[in-house]
């Protein structure tokens, strides 16, 4: 029992520190969005699909080996996504949003991560959710009583998939910017 005491002050001091530390301000995060003159600019671009094969025609120069995703736009949905499992992006309705071009450009580069990397994300994200599930519903019910050592092996894969997940978006991020300035110049 005092070893979830324990796990509960630590985590309660740890996002106290992040927020502090980080210093989030929504505000300014939603100012930051409805900015007209930048989205006056963003709508003079092209459509989202032809930045798509813009950006992909230039990752096809650079690399032989790249397989193009095939590209759909996503109407209805407001985020932006490349799928592995079917080689396939798709691009959401960002017509109005002045970020759209890093965000596709984010989703292209995705695209030509290791596929190995980007399937194993995959697989251990759904175990942690199917695994988050199957405790949950097993205390509920009182089959099972969470321990230590289950407690650890979730905290262990929660904490692999932040690891991995994070690499590959920091990457796709730091390498979305570059093929931007080479494409649009900024």
């Amino acid at each position: 029992m005092i070893l979830y005491i324990i796990c509960i002050f630590v985590l309660t001091v740890s996002l106290i520190l992040a927020s502090l530390i980080f210093k989030p301000n929504i505000k300014k995060l939603k100012f930051l969005k409805e900015d007209e003159e930048l989205e006056n600019i963003a709508n003079k671009f092209p459509e989202d699909i032809q930045i798509a094969e813009e950006i992909l025609d230039i990752i096809e120069k650079d690399d032989a080996n790249f397989a193009r995703p095939k590209v759909e736009s996503a109407e209805n949905s407001k985020a932006s996504l490349y799928i592995v499992i079917t080689n396939k992006m798709l691009i959401a309705n960002l017509k109005s949003d002045y970020a759209r071009i890093q965000t596709i450009a984010h989703e292209c580069i995705h695209s030509t991560q290791n596929k190995q990397v980007l399937i194993f994300n995959f697989i251990i994200s759904n175990i942690n959710i199917i695994f988050f599930i199957a405790l949950l519903a097993l205390t509920l019910f009182r089959v099972i009583e969470i321990n230590m050592v289950l407690l650890f092996v979730f905290v262990f894969m929660i904490f692999m998939q932040l690891a991995l997940r994070s690499y590959l978006e920091v990457d796709a991020m730091k390498r979305a910017r570059r093929t931007n300035r080479r494409i649009y110049g900024y």
